[in-house]
């Protein structure tokens, strides 16, 4: 008889679970009613749009880096580099990281001159106002 592997279904759930907390806790509209309910102060300040971007931007970080890294952690005799997270071979397929940001810098400036682009990028539209929005953001 075969032992269960029990990694697939450790993965696949932790998948679930991240992606139902990034859809249900992790956008703006989550950040919006707890400024509203727990810090109302926070209302009409400066960086209050900008706050709700960093909110966004940490729950993708929970999401897709700490959350799955921390299950791998805690998973016995189990390291990170047996789930593809490794540094090793980087510097050999460096050239290929090269070649493909030189193929994608090009079309990506030439679908910025287009409406839909711009008016989508940047979603942090004050960060022109102040060098200290542009660097937080």
């Amino acid at each position: 008889a075969r032992d269960f592997d029990y990694r697939p279904l450790v993965v696949m759930c932790t998948v679930a679970l991240s992606l139902t907390l990034i859809e249900y806790y992790g956008d703006r509209d989550v950040w919006d009613a707890i400024v509203r309910r727990f810090l109302p102060s926070l209302e009409g300040h400066r960086f209050r749009e900008l706050s709700g971007f960093a909110y966004w931007s940490g729950a993708r970080v929970v999401g897709y880096v700490l959350l799955p890294l921390l299950v791998v952690l805690f998973m016995p005799r189990e390291r990170f580099r047996d789930y593809g997270l490794s540094t090793q071979g980087v510097l050999k397929h460096l050239w290929i990281y090269g070649l493909l940001f030189l193929v994608v810098v090009p079309a990506v400036v030439m679908v910025s001159f287009t409406k839909p682009f711009q008016h989508t990028y940047p979603f942090y539209k004050l960060a022109a106002r102040s060098w200290t929005d542009f660097l937080l953001w």
